[in-house]
């Protein structure tokens, strides 16, 4: 059975934001991630099977630094608004 997950998202793609933008910017911090979902809103990842608790960690952190970096760039866009 393979351990994978999902992040399921409303991407604000009037003001620029897009799944592929944030896989750009994951891809940047070392994070592979893919798309799929009807809409192409679901974003996919597939650790491998033995990831250790530090990894999941440094995971998350290259994770989160990837949203804040995306939301970054938004937010001139959103200010205009």
């Amino acid at each position: 059975m393979p351990l994978s997950g999902r992040i399921v998202g409303d991407f604000d793609v009037a003001s620029g934001g897009s799944p592929a933008q944030l896989m750009e910017v994951a891809r940047e911090n070392r994070i592979m991630l893919g798309r799929g979902g009807l809409n192409g809103n679901v974003l996919r990842f597939s650790p491998p099977m033995n990831i250790g608790r530090a990894d999941v960690d440094e995971f998350i952190l290259r994770l989160d630094a990837s949203f804040l970096q995306v939301e970054r760039t938004l937010a001139p866009a959103m200010a205009a608004v």
